[in-house]
This record gives structure tokens, C-alpha cells and sequence, in this order.
């Protein structure tokens, strides 16, 4: 830790290697013995006792347990820098988001407020475009679907050619049915 570019003092260093659950004997422990879980945790201190101004997150949440991932949901938020993450954890998504990007249909749309704010307006959202659905198909003129024809030759007294009566048997007007079907959306 004090290799990564921090101008902490040790007892500084101690204390945030305490924050991420690293105490006593284990803050001298070797990277390479640490389990997934611990290096994730070792990952995420270096990167707040760095510098840096932007951070961008793949999964910051696998191999954390529960309140690892609470200490990293307030660090975020402490955070002075920028940072992007990419990840299925809706509670740490809802701790940590203040813009949500949802990719659809190959673009980025971008909402602006929590998680929650966005679950409310998605659903909003869907019962708008059932609305628009059922209101479009209660609209759309009925098609006319003709019953089947059949062709009869009348008697003929001479050679004349013979002429073919086509007679509709039934018009039926069938309203066509369209079922108010949501698309399913994806929260990276």
C-alpha cells in the first residue's frame, strides 16, 4: 500500500486496510496468499489511496461480502473523482448510481437518477407502451376476410363456352387481435 502513490502515513494506511476488514497481523500478509475475495479488497484500497480521478469497475462486487460491498458503495460516493462500473448487484447499484446507462437495441440511453428512480420509470414506461398497444389495435379497421368461392357451370343448350358463376358464400369481418406484449429490458 505504501507503494502505490499515497502520501498516507502508516497509521492512516492501517486504518483504511481496516475499513476493508485487514487487521492486526493480516495487513502483513503476502498478496499472493490472499484468497479472491481479499485481493478484491487490497485492489480497492490501492485504488482510493491512489490518485486518481477516474475509475471505471467491471463487477467491483464479485468476491465481496456484505458489507465489503457497503464500504465500497459509501467510498464511491466519497469519491471526488469520476467512476463508471458495470454491474448485476442492484444494491450496490442502488448505494452507488446517480446516472443509470441502459444499452438497447445497440444504444446507450442515458437516465439520470438513482436506481430506484429508474425501476419507477421503466415501468412507467411499460404501461405507457401497453397503453400505446391496445389503443392501436382498438383503432386499426377490422380486415375482411371473404368465405370460399365456387365455381358451377350453368347448362348450355349450344356450344357456346361456358361461363363460370362465382358465387360469395359468406363475408365474415374477423377484428384482429393484438396481445399487449412488454419487451424485457437488461440492468448492467
Amino acid at each position: 500500500m505504501k507503494e502505490c502513490g499515497s502520501q498516507m502515513s502508516e497509521q492512516e494506511l492501517r486504518n483504511l486496510l481496516g475499513c476493508f476488514l485487514f487487521g492486526g497481523e493480516e495487513i502483513d500478509k503476502k498478496i499472493k496468499v490472499l484468497s479472491g475475495g481479499e485481493k478484491a479488497r487490497v485492489a480497492l484500497a490501492k485504488t482510493i489511496v491512489s490518485k486518481a480521478n477516474f475509475l471505471m469497475l467491471d463487477e467491483p462486487t464479485n468476491h465481496l461480502d456484505m458489507h465489503s460491498v457497503e464500504l465500497l458503495a459509501d467510498s464511491l460516493t466519497k469519491y471526488e473523482g469520476t467512476y463508471i462500473f458495470v454491474s448485476h448487484d442492484r444494491y450496490f447499484i442502488s448505494k452507488a448510481a446517480n446516472k443509470i446507462w441502459e444499452i438497447e437495441d445497440q444504444q446507450i440511453k442515458e437516465f439520470s437518477g438513482g436506481y430506484e428512480e429508474w425501476v419507477a420509470w421503466k415501468e412507467r414506461a411499460a404501461k405507457q407502451a401497453s397503453a400505446n398497444a391496445k389503443n392501436a389495435a382498438a383503432s386499426k379497421p377490422a380486415p375482411v376476410v371473404a368465405g370460399t368461392c365456387t365455381g358451377t357451370k350453368p347448362k348450355q343448350e349450344n356450344n357456346a363456352p361456358t361461363a363460370i358463376n362465382k358465387e360469395v358464400k359468406r363475408v365474415t369481418a374477423v377484428p384482429e387481435t393484438v396481445p399487449a406484449t412488454g419487451r424485457k429490458n437488461r440492468l448492467s
